[in-house]
């Protein structure tokens, strides 16, 4: 009885080991393919959150945190704005809040597992801009209660989902906070984006009456690393939007990454963005902690430059305080890796000019799809009217290629009623969002990230949720284009470090998820073993 109790244990393990890797695997490939299927059922249950007053989401920095602003509060001087990003590792922390109003960033309650703030990194950031500005005025937004998500790259899409979304937010809030003389009395905007609120910013900057006078993205996720979950920011939709150059009227925009973003400057239309590709050498790649410090790292390295203005990079550049550098199409890399492999901390602002000599190759195409639900439309549709209540849902079929990177569109609420919201779905995921009362019926024009999807049909599905109260609301789609590599990509160093720490990173997850399971297992052996031993008589 023994033996066979044994040889049933080791078919266990087996067995449970072999599911592992099963489930593994499967882990994989829904990082890079989302599954095929009908989603009218989920979209059209699918209800938003209840909006709250933009300016809600806005703190102002007082030397120490950050506190509510009040309408109309900004009226003259330099004005900075501080957005997060993907909130990975914070999702508990958001259920478990009960109001009144979201959870912002920099609560004291806004921290993950480990006892970790959310918005400790831009603290410094904070501090040493108004020691270098005295007049300015520093606001963080909070879209902490959409970006949060369990600690997994694979759930990072669901972040990216709502970008657009708090773009408009921010856009709104801005135009509460800032007074109707801020800009007569010579008040400049600077909008500072990490991660997907990199994306959040250039939103914004899109949406704003007038353009921002400067647009700073830190490591916005481009690269193989943030295509693999579906969560790359393709601001080269939205960035050529904005008038960027560096004379008056003109939005300078600079963008500096580490680890998921990459060049700008070889999109034809955005040679003018001054990138910076940064190497923080110092911290290891074996642990998930080391993983997101290097995200963070630019964040860290732009305060720094903040803190050192005699190195005269990074927030030395800002026409709000000094000059960019001179220079048609600018390329830096951070230059403090000693011959050995270890860092020069004395020389961690030393940048060095890189010549640009590479251009993607993209293209942009009519998409084609085959009409499914909603509205009778062609292979090639435009002008696509949703109307809720009444034909709220539209669902077409589209084949993707491994060349296609990203569906843009157009949407227009010609009917703009509060409470009513634009989603999108790629198959079974939602992954776009806007709400009327924000967009209004000025337009808007969308990104999706495609580049995760696995080669084969798909579908898209675009759903109006009713208002609050009537009239109903109408919105217009159109304009659906494919973004897609030209020929195949020819990826310069950035983008073949990036390709290896995307694996990287995904293999340290699976052999976590296997040592979670096995130790899962091994507890439970042990639990049935305790239980076969007969109680002691007393």
């Amino acid at each position: 009885m023994i033996g066979r109790r044994g040889t049933s244990k080791r078919h266990l393990r087996f067995r449970a080991a072999a599911l592992v890797v099963v489930l593994g695997f499967a882990v994989l490939a829904a990082a890079c393919g989302t599954t095929e299927g009908p989603v009218a059922h989920d979209a059209l249950a699918f209800r938003p959150e209840r909006e709250v007053p933009p300016i809600e989401r806005l703190g102002r920095w007082d030397g120490t945190t950050f506190v509510p602003v009040s309408a109309g509060s900004v009226r003259s001087g330099d004005l900075y704005v501080l957005v997060h990003g993907w909130a990975a590792g914070y999702l508990a922390a958001v259920r478990r809040y009960r109001g009144p109003g979201p959870l912002l960033a920099w609560s004291p309650q806004a921290v993950n597992a480990a006892g970790q703030p959310m918005f400790g990194s831009f603290l410094p950031l904070a501090a040493a801009i108004t020691r270098q500005d005295p007049e300015a005025t520093v606001l963080g937004f909070s879209w902490l209660d959409d970006s949060a998500t369990a600690l997994s790259p694979f759930d990072a899409w669901e972040s990216e989902a709502r970008t657009d979304l708090n773009g408009q937010r921010l856009a709104a809030a801005l135009g509460q906070v800032v007074a109707p003389t801020f800009l007569a009395d010579g008040g400049r905007i600077h909008l500072i984006g990490h991660s997907h609120g990199a994306k959040v910013a250039t939103v914004a900057a899109v949406a704003l009456d007038r353009p921002p006078a400067q647009l700073t993205l830190l490591d916005s996720p481009e690269s193989l690393l943030a295509r693999l979950p579906g969560a790359a920011n393709h601001l080269e939709g939205y960035l050529p939007l904005l008038p960027i150059g560096r004379a008056p009227g003109q939005t300078f925009v600079d963008s500096y990454f580490s680890i998921a973003g990459e060049r700008y400057d070889t999109f034809p239309s955005l040679q003018s963005v001054l990138d910076v590709q940064l190497d923080p050498a110092q911290l290891g790649l074996l642990s998930v902690d080391d993983l997101i410090a290097r995200h963070s790292y630019p964040v860290a390295w732009y305060a720094d430059s903040a803190n050192d203005r005699a190195a005269d990079v990074g927030f030395s550049w800002s026409p709000l305080v000094g000059a960019p550098p001179d220079c048609l199409v600018c390329f830096f890399r951070q230059d403090w890796v000693l011959p050995g492999g270890d860092v020069d901390p004395a020389r961690e602002l030393d940048l060095t000019r890189i010549p640009v000599t590479t251009a993607r190759a993209e293209e942009q195409t009519a998409l084609d799809v085959e009409p499914l639900r909603g509205p009778v439309t062609s292979v090639r549709p435009d002008g696509v009217v949703l109307t809720a209540p009444g034909q709220r849902l539209w669902q077409v079929g589209f084949d993707h290629n491994p060349r296609d990177l990203a569906i843009e569109f157009d949407d227009r609420f010609t009917s703009p009623r509060p409470g009513s919201q634009l989603g999108v779905w790629l198959d079974d995921r939602q992954v776009f969002a806007t709400a009327a009362v924000w967009s209004g019926a000025s337009g808007h024009h969308a990104v999706i990230d495609v580049s995760s999807l696995s080669s084969g049909r798909h579908t898209l599905t675009a759903v109006l949720t009713p208002p609050a109260r009537q009239p109903a609301a109408r919105v217009v789609l159109g304009g659906f284009v494919m973004r897609s590599r030209r020929v195949a990509a020819t990826p310069d160093s950035s983008l073949s470090t990036n390709a290896k720490l995307a694996l990287l990173v995904l293999l340290l997850f699976l052999v976590l998820g296997l040592l979670a399971w096995w130790l899962r297992l091994r507890r439970g052996e042990r639990t049935s073993v305790a239980g076969d031993v007969p109680a002691a008589d007393h």
